[in-house]
């Protein structure tokens, strides 16, 4: 049975994270373009706090060249947080992630549609070298056809 200290352990399913990206993509004269020209890294997740979005300023953040290699990942996932494997369900369970302020963030925005902004190190692990990102986490939820997403920034 998975437990969480914190947020939910929902997870979408793969199909299910296509077809949100895939309906984003509807969109794209706006919405791909209006994220890639911003110099912020930029991320949308689903209501289980999974990405099926992120601009080129997002990746390169995290040194990654496909958003396939991070679709369906959680943000600690994405950004190799330490902490990421603590639960069985992964990022924003585990003990450590009631103090995450992007954590927090995201889970208080999913529940009240206000925008949300907390600032948190997350401590990540790649290829053996310990890197601290410092970061405002500014989040929001906005509905496209009916179904909510969260605007990370």
């Amino acid at each position: 049975m998975n437990m969480t200290y914190f947020d939910s352990v929902e997870k979408s399913s793969y199909e299910d994270i296509k077809k949100n990206s895939e309906l984003l993509l509807l969109y794209k004269f706006k919405f791909y373009e209006l994220l890639n020209n911003c110099p912020l890294g930029v991320i949308i997740l689903d209501l289980n706090r999974q990405i099926i979005a992120a601009n080129k300023s997002f990746l390169k953040l995290i040194g990654e060249k496909q958003i396939e290699n991070i679709l369906g990942k959680r943000l600690g996932e994405a950004l190799n947080c330490i902490h990421r494997d603590e639960m069985e369900a992964g990022c924003g369970t585990s003990i450590f992630c009631k103090e995450c302020g992007a954590a927090k963030a995201i889970k208080n925005a999913k529940e009240t549609s206000e925008l949300n902004v907390f600032e948190c190190r997350i401590n990540s692990k790649k290829n053996d070298f310990l890197i601290a990102y410092d970061l405002k986490v500014y989040v929001s939820k906005f509905a496209i056809k009916g179904f909510d997403f969260l605007l990370v920034y």
